[in-house]
């Protein structure tokens, strides 16, 4: 139905027009301060889609042909995606100001990249969901690189797309095998298969198990997961700072939400066949990511590999192939959302002048009220408790025991310790290096400062209500299966 998908009618249609509004505007009126109107604008066009996808009704229903699907898994993946693209916009437009990026290209190609990702959460076939992937990966390329005159942005943006595009080869590579082996790219079509209810030789069976293991190394690469986590850091690092911060924050529930959907919906009888590799990658994410941190002097570079080890807990509880997983990975992916809006908040108006982790030297003594913050910020990515970082992290330990995962989830609680360790070491930075070089700040601005004053304040009350968001995750996980 054409209701299904009127939100991301609307938001193409309104990326269109200002697309031509900024061509027609900037040639007119060239003093415009283009960050700050265009950041009001898409923002306002963002929240109309929020509100376009809350009234839907409560109910699974397909468009066009069955390629795309409305249920509460892509409603509230879309939902979040939105609120959290609305936040980033705002917290950058400061710095996009400062920077000078008076380019109204930025919000629509930041537009298209939110429209392959609202899509991406609403594919319901292979192909659907070939070209949702390629929007996104193709406007977060021209992102990375959208500073031409920065050989780090240049060398960011080619790295990212010379080997995206050898993942959305191998993407292409095993939705053609599906396709010839099955006979169908459509994933109801092909979960019937695979679940006995329509007859299918070992031959066949075969060769969609190797297809699936291109799409899964597609998918890993797409999401930065270990081995496949090299281009990662080195994006972080060359991108611009509210560039970064899209990366960082928006994308993974829409791929999470895809990979949950192909291998345990759609190839649910091969899930098994693969639940050893992912249990070896997220465990893999999380060493590498905790281990290279320590290492790091960068701020930009240390957030990354955060970003890959905090993607290995919730590639932990995923491979772990239960419902209780699969809660306890989109509550960490939540959690994960806030406590990074939080971390980047701080980011976008301190890297301007503050490079390196040594660069926040008493921090507290420069602005007490964002080194308290910052601090508790860093103990929740620590799963300090009783803040909402450590319930996440329960949760995912507790979902691979509860399936006999014993080994995985020892070594994984094992090297949490290591990233307590490094998290711990920026709260001495920030509160007890002696340094006669002070931080540098600017004026944080009042939505910056709402935003972090918000993620600091979920962080903290979270144990009074520890279930407050359990019931619309398991209304969200078990959509999946009806």
């Amino acid at each position: 139905m054409f209701i299904t998908i009127i939100p991301e009618f609307y938001l193409f249609f309104s990326l269109t027009y200002i697309l031509i509004l900024g061509v027609v505007k900037t040639n007119v009126f060239r003093d415009l301060n283009i960050p700050n109107l265009y950041s009001w604008l898409c923002s306002f066009v963002l929240f109309i889609s929020f509100l376009l996808i809350i009234s839907e009704p409560e109910k699974i229903e397909l468009a066009f042909n069955g390629s795309l699907i409305s249920d509460s898994f892509s409603n509230v993946a879309k939902t979040v995606i939105i609120l959290s693209s609305i936040v980033c916009l705002l917290i950058s437009k400061d710095f996009l100001t400062k920077k000078k990026i008076n380019a109204f290209e930025y919000f629509v190609i930041f537009l298209f990249s939110v429209l392959g990702l609202m899509l991406l959460a609403s594919s319901f076939d292979l192909l659907t969901l070939y070209l949702a992937l390629e929007i996104q990966s193709f406007s977060f390329y021209i992102l990375a690189s959208f500073k031409r005159d920065d050989s780090y942005s240049s060398e960011a943006g080619l790295k990212y797309f010379l080997l995206g595009a050898i993942a959305s080869g191998m993407l292409l590579f095993g939705c053609s095998l599906v396709y010839g082996f099955a006979g169908s790219i459509h994933f109801e079509n092909l979960s019937k298969i695979f679940l006995g209810s329509v007859e299918f030789s070992n031959e066949s069976f075969f060769g969609v198990a190797i297809a699936l293991l291109f799409i899964n190394v597609a998918l890993l690469f797409k999401l930065g997961i270990a081995p496949f986590h090299s281009w990662l850091p080195d994006v972080y690092e060359g991108s611009l700072v509210s560039v970064t911060t899209i990366f960082s924050v928006i994308p993974y529930l829409a791929l999470f939400t895809v990979f949950l959907r192909i291998n345990y919906v759609v190839f649910l009888s091969l899930s098994s066949t693969y639940q050893t590799i992912f249990l070896i990658c997220s465990l893999l994410s999380i060493l590498i990511g905790s281990f290279s941190a320590l290492v790091q002097r960068k701020i930009k570079r240390f957030f990354a590999f955060s970003t890959i080890g905090n993607l290995g807990y919730v590639f932990l509880a995923i491979s772990s192939g239960s419902i209780e997983g699969f809660k306890a990975a989109v509550f960490y992916l939540l959690i994960y959302l806030i406590t990074t809006l939080g971390v980047w908040s701080i980011l976008n108006v301190t890297t301007i002048k503050n490079s390196f982790l040594i660069d926040y030297n008493g921090l507290y003594r420069a602005n007490l009220a964002l080194g308290i913050s910052f601090a508790i910020i860093l103990f929740s990515m620590a799963g300090v408790p009783p803040l909402a970082g450590f319930f996440a992290k329960l949760f995912v330990f507790l979902s691979a025991i509860s399936e006999n995962l014993y080994v995985f989830a020892i070594l994984s609680i094992l090297i949490s310790c290591v990233s307590s360790f490094y998290y711990i070491r920026i709260v001495k930075i920030v509160f007890f290096e002696n340094s006669l070089k002070w931080v540098q700040l600017d004026d944080m601005g009042r939505i910056n400062s709402l935003v972090l004053a918000i993620s600091t304040l979920i962080l903290v009350i979270f144990v009074l209500e520890p279930n407050l968001v359990q019931n619309v995750i398991q209304k969200m996980v078990l959509s999946l299966y009806i």
